[in-house]
Order: C-alpha cells, then structure tokens, then sequence
C-alpha cells in the first residue's frame, strides 16, 4: 500500500543521511539509535513530517525491543525519548489545528436563520436596497455577479435578449439581466457571466408572484422604483449610477450586516446559513442542495466539502414578516 511505501521511503532517507551513505539497501538498524543526526535531518521539516518520521523510528524500536528482545537501558531510554518527543509533536499540531479552526469560526461567524430574519427586519426600513440584496442572496445563491445584472424592459428584451444566440453575443457586461413579464406575473433573472459559466452555462431563475410572492413584490417595487436606472443595485443605496464591482459589494454587504451584526456577511456566507437551516431525510437534503447547486452552478460535492454545515434549529422563511 501507499503508507508501507511512504514509511519505507522515509527510513531510507534516513539511513542515507545518518550513515552518510547513498546505499538504499539497510543491512542493520544502528541508524535508530543516533538521535543527534536524525534530530539534524529533522530539524527543518515540517511539524506532521517530523511525527510521522518519530512514529517510523518507534515502530522500528518496538521490533528491537518485544521481537530482538533487547534490554541495552541506553535503547530503551532512546525509545522513551522519541516517544516523549513524538507525543509533544502531536500535541503541538493538535493546538495548531485547533487555533486555525478556530480562526476560520471567528472569520465566518455564522449566524443562523432566525438571527438573520431579525436583521432583515431592523434592516428593510433603513435601506431598501440593502435590503432586496440580502432577501434576494436569502432565496438565491448567486454570487458577485448579483452586482451587475442588468435592468430591462419587456419589449427590449423581445427585441435583443429573446434568444440564447442573442444573449452570448452581448458584451460581457451586459449578460446578466432581469426583466419583469408582467402579464404572467413574472420576474427572470438571466445569467450568462458567473464564476462558473463554462460548466454550467446560461442559468435562468423565474420568481412568480403565486410562488414566491414576498420576493416578487419586493423587486417589482424596487424595479419600478429604479425607473430609468441600467443596473438592478448601485452604488450609494441605489442613488448612483454607478454598479458595484466585486470589492465594491463584498465592502457594501459587510458594511450593511455589521451595522446590526457582529458579523461581516458575504454571498458565501448568506448560502451557507440557508442550506444550514434545511431539514429533512438525507434524500430530500441531498435533492435540496442538488436544486441549489443548480441555482448557483455549484456541484453537490463542492458544496458539501465548502458549504453545508449543522445547526440545531431551522426557521420557516414566512417567518419574515410584510
């Protein structure tokens, strides 16, 4: 197996180097008992590197030892060395491992649903904007690319966006956009320039007002609120013509959140809280992150590598109140 080649690779390195020699073959295990060189070739290496050499030099004294039957007390002494040495190796990377966890839970920070509805609530009356941002990322897993979909009108989408051909041969500013279908009573949110556009290609999302009817009422508002405006968000609440770039929005959704939060949200951070907050059997689970991937462009297996964490409680979204 691969760990019995790793292990005899790693005594061979050090053989050669305690003896001096570049002769692979190993006649004899004298090397085991010169500490002062096999700390020299260790000294630079890695902290998990360092274990793993202690645990293949311990496995070698336990032959020495139970199978050679020696009972030299300069060898048992050398053995209980490196196994001290090999335990505070472990110890060490174990408090590292800790502090890194616990550096990436202090960076995220997440919050559950409930906490986040709360926000939304103290954050709907303050900034309007804002807060179609976190309710549409709360519904919607996109990515930065919610900063430059673009606003149109019915008719102008019948005219230049009507088809798949049409919509790739836009510049890339101006292949996201959303448009209203007032008759059907629908909202299209059309996606053709997101991270993962070459795999997962054009991605179209439809909010109708009998489905998804909070959602659908906020943004045709807000639609109609931008009047001539190109972008669907801008810079200064909505009072600039000017689009966000990346930077931009992840500064205005931090800014935002840790006004009512200690937390500094991102899109990241928003989905994660979403599929944190799903509960059902591991078969709805899994069909509930297929169908988020597919919102996103994410494969299931990235997001549950990346993405889904536990929680203890979940919240009904219409917990949110008009």
């Amino acid at each position: 197996s691969s760990s019995i080649k790793i292990y005899i690779t790693n005594l061979s390195k050090l053989h050669k180097y305690v003896n001096n020699t570049y002769d692979n073959e190993i006649e004899n295990l004298n090397f085991i008992y010169d500490k002062k060189k096999i700390d020299k070739f260790l000294e630079k290496k890695a902290l998990k590197t360092k274990a793993n050499y202690y645990t293949n030099i311990i496995t070698l004294y336990n032959y020495v030892l139970d199978i050679e039957k020696k009972e030299d007390p300069k060898i048992q002494k050398l053995y209980y060395d490196f196994e001290k040495q090999k335990q505070a190796y472990n110890y060490e990377i174990k408090q590292n491992t800790k502090k890194r966890e616990h550096s990436i839970q202090k960076q995220e920070k997440v919050i559950d649903l409930k906490t986040f509805t709360i926000f939304l609530r103290k954050l709907k009356p303050d900034n309007f904007q804002a807060f179609i941002m976190f309710y549409l990322l709360l519904h919607y897993p996109y990515r930065n690319e919610i900063a430059n979909i673009k606003i149109k009108s019915l008719e102008n989408y019948k005219e230049n966006y009507n088809t798949l051909e049409k919509r790739k041969s836009k510049p890339k500013g101006d292949r996201n956009i959303i448009y209203q279908d007032p008759q059907n009573e629908t909202i299209i949110i059309i996606r053709n320039d997101y991270k993962t556009y070459s795999t997962y290609g054009e991605i179209i999302t439809k909010i109708t007002r009998e489905k998804e009817h909070k959602l659908y009422k906020y943004l045709n508002h807000w639609i109609t609120s931008r009047g001539t405006a190109d972008y669907l968000f801008s810079r200064k609440d909505g009072k600039s013509e000017e689009p966000f770039d990346g930077v931009g929005l992840s500064a205005y959704l931090g800014y935002n959140s840790r006004k009512y939060l200690d937390v500094k949200l991102t899109t990241a951070s928003i989905f994660k809280i979403v599929l944190a907050n799903f509960q059902g059997d591991p078969y709805e689970t899994i069909q509930y992150i297929e169908e988020k991937g597919k919102q996103r462009g994410t494969s299931v297996n990235t997001l549950l590598d990346f993405y889904v964490y536990k929680t203890k409680k979940n919240v009904d979204l219409s917990e949110l109140s008009d």
